[in-house]
């Protein structure tokens, strides 16, 4: 494996800031989450069920579960993260 020295980075410093690598929708605010999403849905992940608690949203309430156990269960979720972004770049000669 060949690591490039300091003078060739930097070199391909001013290559890399010319590259386009926008979004190809657009984009409503600079803000996180103001985005458009090309999947549907409310951006949560499913973590677990468990039992009702007064003050908790009604819609939320899972009723194949209530219906099984008998009494009131909820579903929680948790907000979607963004997944990490791996750049790997192939600097062997004979490419």
């Amino acid at each position: 494996m060949t690591l490039p020295d300091f003078e060739e980075l930097l070199a391909l410093r001013g290559v890399a800031q010319g590259l386009a690598l926008g979004a190809h929708r657009s984009v409503r605010a600079r803000s996180a989450g103001a985005h458009l999403s090309s999947h549907r849905g409310r951006g949560l992940e499913f973590q677990e069920v468990r039992q009702y608690v007064p003050g908790d949203d009604p819609r939320s309430i899972d009723w194949r579960v209530t219906a099984r156990r008998g009494r009131p269960h909820t579903k929680l979720f948790r907000e979607e993260r963004e997944r990490p972004v791996w750049l790997l770049v192939d600097l062997n000669p004979a490419l």
